[in-house]
């Protein structure tokens, strides 16, 4: 069962699947969790769990990475559950900066899986259309992170724009 599942993470398959939980992500899950609600974090958090899952089992055929990405991805889910249950702001910093990581590795990740040679397939389109969506999120997790370490970094004053 583990074999078919990480075999299949490695396939062009894959980038299909991918693009479906991203944009689930982006487009449905992330403007619904403004609102607050229990339920949506909860849901949030178990599509960010299986993010890092499908990234560790897409990436698990390096060595370095059978090393380093299992010790980021339970950092990062357990930062992320905790900060689902008591957050805190070094929590929530934490949090920032292992999703951070995790994106820029995932987007690495799918870009190789992209741009490898061989045919061009509409799951490699798609997987593209992934991987530009996952540089957004990228600069979205920087922003976030700077957010909490400068609050009011990113806002304008007033006073200039009323000029």
């Amino acid at each position: 069962m583990m074999r078919q599942l990480i075999a299949y993470w490695t396939e062009e398959r894959s980038l299909s699947a991918f693009l479906v939980l991203l944009v689930v992500q982006i487009f449905v899950i992330a403007p619904l969790k403004t609102n607050g609600l229990l339920l949506l974090n909860i849901l949030n958090g178990v599509l960010c769990s299986l993010f890092l899952l499908a990234g560790l089992l897409s990436i698990s055929k390096h060595r370095l990475a059978r090393w380093l990405a299992p010790s980021v991805v339970v950092a990062a889910l357990t930062v992320r559950w905790l900060v689902l249950l008591t957050p805190s702001y070094p929590l929530l910093v934490a949090d920032s900066v292992l999703a951070l990581v995790t994106v820029v590795a995932f987007t690495g990740v799918v870009f190789r899986q992209v741009y490898t040679d061989g045919p061009v397939s509409a799951h490699r389109v798609r997987g593209a259309i992934a991987a530009y969506l996952l540089l957004g999120y990228v600069f979205a997790c920087a922003y976030r992170l700077l957010n909490y370490i400068v609050p009011d970094a990113l806002t304008i004053n007033s006073a200039l724009v009323q000029q």
